[in-house]
């Protein structure tokens, strides 16, 4: 095993890229060489966080294709995600995609067929999973403290705040899109 630092790309510098930059940044033996963002008030806001060293691209091909980064964290708004995910997978990166995965199951699977021909990782950013309480509702379902559940409700209330793009379905999907 290498004595290298883990190399890191983040791909998008909006709220969830800033948070996954901030998460990379306190991982020991990891480095940031490059972070993608194509707003320059966004790359502005965070240089401040990053070393001299850091790569700042407004362009994913470019940043993938000079620094060569082992994991990319893909924070973009889902449109992006297959694509963009695919891209690095190609180029050798393993992959940390912020959920949802894509906007299709044909996209989801394109994704996966591409980080296994290539023998890469592809995961998704769902970090509910674990959290205390779901550790806990998962414990008490498999031991059968609460039997068997036929239902599930599960609301989780947080600020949202007006991001034009953030909510157009058309960028994002969603379950209705399905049908």
């Amino acid at each position: 095993m290498s004595n290298r630092p883990l190399r890191i790309g983040v791909i998008g510098a909006g709220d969830m890229g800033v948070r996954h930059l901030k998460s990379w940044l306190q991982v020991k033996g990891a480095e940031v060489v490059a972070v993608v963002e194509e707003v320059p008030e966004r790359l502005a806001a965070i240089k401040p966080l990053l070393e001299t060293t850091v790569g700042l691209y407004a362009d994913y091909r470019q940043a993938i294709r000079e620094t060569r980064p082992d994991v990319i964290s893909v924070c973009l708004p889902t449109s992006f995600h297959a694509p963009v995910s695919i891209y690095a997978i190609e180029h050798g990166s393993h992959v940390l995609c912020e959920k949802p995965i894509a906007l299709s199951l044909e996209e989801a699977d394109r994704m996966i067929e591409a980080a296994q021909w290539q023998g890469v990782l592809l995961t998704v950013g769902f970090m509910l999973r674990y959290t205390v309480a779901i550790a806990k509702l998962k414990e008490w379902i498999k031991r059968g403290a609460i039997g068997r559940p036929i239902l599930a409700i599960s609301e989780n209330f947080m600020e949202v705040r007006p991001k034009i793009l953030m909510h157009d379905r058309h960028v994002t999907g969603g379950l209705g899109d399905s049908f």
